[in-house]
């Protein structure tokens, strides 16, 4: 995986046993192996994500996690809890695809050399997917960004440790 490329994310759900479920419609979580849900959760990769069982006739929302740089990941750490969970969204999220095959972009500006998302934007994802889909995008850059660029599987890397390439 290139680490400058963005991730194309299926959310596959961030909170154990919720009520209802977080995971993305279109995502058979039934009839999908937990192999291949455990792969995905750690790789993020689009062929883990195309070993993933989807409903007959129905497409999920792909939302595309840019990777933070230094300046936005700083930016990030400012802030505790939803707040910081909110910022990395907005510093890493800027466009999805929804069901459809629409894609969405935000309105972006850059502040200093950070580019964000707009308050709007944050607003659009909240009302149409909830908290818990800002969450695990926001969780998938950030744990991205503290793995770093030789990891391999950065999404399931114990802190402060790394798998060589």
């Amino acid at each position: 995986m290139n680490p400058s490329t963005p991730l194309r994310v299926l959310l596959v759900g961030t909170i154990p046993g919720a009520r209802p479920p977080t995971c993305d419609p279109a995502l058979d979580v039934a009839a999908t192996p937990a192999a291949a849900l455990t792969r995905y959760e750690r790789e993020r990769s689009d062929e883990a994500r195309e070993a993933l069982v989807m409903r007959p006739g129905m497409t999920p929302a792909l939302f595309e996690v840019r990777p933070l740089g230094a300046r936005a990941w700083a930016w990030v750490q400012e802030a505790t809890g939803e707040m910081r969970a909110q910022r990395a969204f907005l510093a890493a999220c800027h466009r999805y695809t929804d069901a459809d095959g629409h894609e969405h972009a935000a309105k972006v500006e850059a502040v200093g050399k950070v580019t964000l998302a707009g308050d709007e934007w944050l607003d659009t994802i909240f009302d149409a997917f909830g908290a818990a889909a800002v969450r695990e995008v926001a969780q998938v850059a950030m744990d991205r960004a503290e793995a770093g660029p030789g990891a391999l599987a950065p999404f399931a890397l114990p802190r402060g440790l790394m798998l060589p390439r």
